[in-house]
């Protein structure tokens, strides 16, 4: 299945086709997952029996109405440049600033959230410009790829989750009554 639109942002999952693995983990839907942005993919669709949920959670949060992450020092800074502030902020941990961790605490993005983006790092920021300012990095191994930013409008985001949160639901309903 893919919601929304692969130009711009989309996701595409589809449940556990097995035989060897289930759909289902506990009571959670398990499966193969990666999102279109810009026309380019991101994660690994081959990934097996991926839980499903926290991603689907992740992104929903992303959508939330009052998400703001955005800091005035980053107004004049590339993409690039951006991503290497938050990446000392969050990861590296050379940049220790109270006041930009509590303005940013919402921009993680993909990072840490399903095992079919363990080779991204990737943040989320709300330009004044407005939508979301996506930028992801891909960090197998050694090879570090450069950094993907794509202004997405959150509408895009919010449309395709949301399809993707209602048709994650109905195949909890569905097969948990078959396995649960």
């Amino acid at each position: 299945m893919i919601f929304g639109k692969s130009r711009q942002f989309a996701i595409e999952v589809i449940a556990e086709p097995g035989p060897e693995l289930p759909p289902v983990v506990g009571a959670c839907v398990a499966g193969r997952m990666r999102l279109l942005i810009g026309g380019m993919e991101f994660g690994d669709f081959n990934e097996p029996c991926c839980v499903l949920g926290p991603i689907c959670d992740h992104l929903l949060d992303l959508t939330r109405q009052h998400i703001s992450a955005w800091h005035r020092d980053l107004q004049d800074l590339t993409p690039e440049q951006q991503f290497y502030f938050l990446d000392e902020l969050f990861y590296i941990g050379s940049r220790d600033n109270a006041e930009h961790a509590k303005e940013l605490k919402d921009c993680n993005f993909l990072t840490n959230v399903g095992e079919m983006f363990d080779d991204y790092k990737g943040f989320a920021l709300t330009p004044p410009i407005g939508g979301h300012l996506l930028m992801l990095r891909n960090i197998r191994g050694n090879e570090v790829s450069p950094v993907s930013s794509f202004l997405v409008p959150t509408a895009e985001i919010r449309q395709a989750t949301n399809e993707f949160a209602t048709w994650l639901r109905a195949q909890e309903k569905s097969l948990n009554s078959l396995y649960g």
